[in-house]
C-alpha cells in the first residue's frame, strides 16, 4: 500500500565540535530553498540543555571555563534533555499537529505525498542513543498500525560527521569561553567509546552516510556529491527500509504452543544424540551396553525434568549431552582396564556424524 505521508528522520552522529550543528544549519538552508520537503523540524539537544540549565539558574548565556557547562546542574539538565527531545520528536511525528500539513491539505494543487524532514542534532556517539530515537519512530508506526491507519512511512537515516580527534579538539578550543565549549577529557572519552553506524550490527542503521567517504566534504558548503549521497540514503530509508511496526503481542495460547514445540524439538535432538552415543559406546566395549542404556534413560529424564539442562543444550549443543553421558558412564562403570580416552574419541566421532 502506497503511503501518502513520508517522514524522514535524520539522526546526527559524531564528536563534539565535529561540525554537526553547522552542517544542520547548511542543510536547513538548502532544503528551505527547494521543494524536496513540505515541512522541516530541527531538534537541537544543546539548545534544549542550555535552556533547561538556565531555568535551573546554573549557567548564563556566556559561560567561562570555570562556570563550565559541566556543573552538577548542567548534567542534570542534560539528562532531562534526552527525555524532552524525544517527546518533542514524538510531537513532530504527529502530522495532524503540523501547520504545513494543514496548508498542504487545503492546497488543491498539492503533490501526491506530503514529505517532512526531522533532524535530531546531538552527538549520538553510542548506538543505544540512536536506538532510542528509532524506537520512537517504531512505536509511532505501531500505534498507527493498531489504529488501522497505514498512510504514514518513516525512514531512519544516520549522518555520521566523521572527524578526527585532533580536529575536534582544535575546533573546541575556538569555543573557549562560550557555552558550547566541552572539556577536552569528555571529547577524548567520546572518541574512545564512539560507535559508528553499522547496518550489520543494527538493522535500523542500514541507511547511513559517513562524511569521511565524501571527497572535499565541508559542513559549511554542501557539495553535490554529499547531497546526492544523503538524498539517496533518505530515499532508500523510505522506499526499502521504512520503519516497521512491532509484531502483534502473542496470546498465552501461542506462547504455550511455542514452548511445547521448542521442548519437543530439544528433546528430539537429545534423544538422537544419546542413541548415537550408546551405539558408539557398545562398539568400544560391548559389556558397557547396559551401563550406556541406563545412562541414556537417566540423562533423558534429566533433560525432560530440568529446564536448565535444556537451556545448556541450546547454548552448547550436542557437546553438552556428550559431556554428561561420559560423566555418567565413568560414574557407573565397573569394568577394569577401561580407557576413557578411546571412548571419548569414539563418542566425538559419533556426534560429528549427526
Amino acid at each position: 500500500m502506497e503511503k501518502n505521508i513520508e517522514i524522514s528522520v535524520l539522526c546526527m552522529c559524531g564528536l563534539p565540535a565535529a561540525g554537526k550543528s553547522s552542517l544542520c544549519k547548511s542543510l536547513l538552508n538548502h532544503f528551505e530553498g527547494e521543494d524536496t520537503f513540505h515541512s522541516l523540524a530541527y531538534i537541537n539537544y544543546d539548545d534544549l540543555t542550555f535552556n533547561l540549565a538556565k531555568e535551573k539558574d546554573s549557567i548564563s548565556e556566556e559561560s567561562n571555563v570555570d562556570s563550565s557547562p559541566f556543573t552538577y546542574r548542567y548534567l542534570d539538565a542534560w539528562r532531562e534533555t534526552r527525555t524532552k527531545a524525544l517527546l518533542q520528536m514524538q510531537n513532530e511525528l504527529s502530522i495532524e499537529k503540523d501547520e504545513s500539513y494543514c496548508h498542504y491539505l487545503e492546497d488543491s494543487n498539492k503533490a501526491k505525498r506530503f514529505k517532512k524532514l526531522i533532524i535530531m542534532d546531538d552527538n549520538f556517539h553510542l548506538r543505544s542513543m540512536r536506538r532510542d530515537v528509532y524506537k520512537i519512530c517504531r512505536d509511532y508506526i505501531t500505534e498507527l498500525e493498531n489504529a488501522d491507519e497505514r498512510n504514514v512511512a518513516i525512514g531512519f537515516t544516520v549522518l555520521h560527521v566523521n572527524s578526527s580527534l585532533d580536529k575536534a579538539l582544535q575546533n573546541n578550543e575556538k569555543r573557549l569561553g562560550i557555552k558550547s565549549y566541552i572539556p577536552k577529557e569528555t571529547i577524548r572519552k567520546m572518541f574512545e567509546t564512539l560507535e559508528p553506524p553499522d547496518g550489520d550490527k543494527a538493522h535500523f542503521e542500514r541507511c547511513f552516510v559517513d562524511t569521511s567517504t565524501i571527497l572535499d566534504f565541508d559542513s559549511h558548503v554542501l557539495g553535490s556529491s554529499f547531497l546526492q549521497e544523503l538524498n539517496s540514503s533518505l530515499i532508500m530509508s523510505i522506499k526499502e527500509y521504512s520503519v516497521q511496526p512491532l509484531p502483534p503481542e502473542k496470546t498465552s495460547t501461542e506462547i504455550e504452543k511455542e514452548r511445547l514445540e521448542t521442548l519437543k524439538n530439544t528433546m528430539h535432538q537429545v534423544d538422537l544424540t544419546l542413541r548415537a552415543l550408546v551405539g558408539a559406546t557398545c562398539k568400544i566395549h560391548r559389556q558397557l551396553g547396559k551401563v550406556a542404556n541406563n545412562a541414556k534413560k537417566e540423562i533423558f529424564n534429566e533433560f525432560k525434568q530440568y529446564q536448565t539442562m535444556r537451556e545448556k543444550m541450546n547454548d552448547y549443543g550436542k557437546a553438552f549431552v556428550m559431556e554428561r553421558f561420559e560423566q555418567t558412564i565413568q560414574m557407573h562403570s565397573e569394568i577394569e582396564n577401561f580407557c576413557m580416552e578411546d571412548l571419548h574419541v569414539s563418542l566425538e566421532e559419533a556426534i560429528n556424524r549427526l
